[in-house]
């Protein structure tokens, strides 16, 4: 079973995407495997410079970088945020408990 504090990876990569320029993205090697042996983009390449992009309001730059991050940010946004709610849920929970025995 996972910890709790496992719910707050995806929240926290979005907070940590807000942070980072998208200018700091293009100056990082490129990680890419199926790029890097076919020479050919695959469908997930540019997806973290789009995500940077959209959170920093930049919504043209992101759809160049990869064009499904129309249909991805909106799920993994949602994931996100259902996550955080359920960790924050569970904490409430489980801290209106301590008192009691």
């Amino acid at each position: 079973m996972a910890t709790p504090f496992a719910k707050l990876i995806l929240p926290a990569a979005f907070v940590m995407l807000a942070m980072v320029n998208v200018d700091f993205l293009d100056r990082m090697p490129n990680l890419c495997v199926y790029q890097t042996l076919f020479h050919v983009r695959c469908l997930g390449c540019g997806m973290t410079h789009a995500f940077c992009a959209v959170l920093h309001g930049q919504f043209a730059a992101a759809l160049t970088y990869n064009p499904l991050v129309i249909i991805a940010f909106p799920i993994f946004g949602t994931l996100a945020i259902r996550q955080f709610g359920s960790f924050l849920r569970n904490a409430i929970v489980e801290f209106s408990f301590l008192g009691r025995a």
